[in-house]
């Protein structure tokens, strides 16, 4: 999920016991903060809502850029643990900058300079296959969080393996095509001229 500072994330969570939603004896869900902050929030409390049978909703409000995390607990016979996390950006109308970045991507061995430089070949590539309005829109924006991340992670992937084994050839290549990028990108196409 992706969010803007001020927004308000609606979390929802469904416990099941044998395939049936089940409402658990009780329910919570610890928010964590970038900066580390935790809040507990609790059914009993009025925190959490009851939609239908197992099926529960918290509000969260963001006042914080960075990545954000929630572990909504249940005990009794729906007794679970599920976790949840998403990304607040600084502002609507921005593309991500750097540290939205590696807010997003999370725990990574990638420099800073590698992660910038991954940004701006898929800022670039991203302006190419779509039209950009001047206010950044958020798909737009989780697309090209996403672009870097596979960017990054397909550096470790070779390019190519061919192997054969008594005359017979098999080939491997990495996938061009990312169908979440090209979901999220596709009420942004750029038209050909001419």
């Amino acid at each position: 999920m992706a969010f803007v500072v001020g927004d308000i994330a609606t979390l929802t969570n469904t416990f099941i016991v044998d395939d049936v939603a089940t409402d658990p004896t009780s329910v919570s869900v610890l928010a964590v903060a970038p900066d580390g902050t935790e809040v507990t929030y609790t059914y009993a409390a009025g925190d959490i809502t009851r939609s239908e049978v197992g099926v529960y909703s918290l509000d969260v409000t963001c006042p914080t850029p960075g990545r954000w995390a929630a572990v909504w607990t249940g005990t009794g016979a729906a007794a679970d643990v599920t976790s949840v996390t998403w990304v607040v950006a600084p502002t609507h109308g921005v593309p991500p900058d750097l540290q939205a970045v590696k807010d997003y991507l999370g725990d990574t061995s990638e420099t800073d300079a590698t992660i910038a430089g991954a940004l701006a070949a898929e800022t670039a590539a991203q302006a190419r296959r779509c039209t950009i309005p001047a206010d950044f829109p958020a798909d737009l924006a989780e697309a090209l969080l996403r672009r870097v991340a596979r960017n990054l992670a397909a550096r470790a992937v070779p390019v190519a393996t061919f192997t054969s084994f008594e005359g017979g050839g098999t080939s491997a290549r990495v996938p061009t095509k990312d169908a979440e990028v090209a979901r999220l990108e596709a009420t942004f196409p750029r038209l050909p001229v001419g």
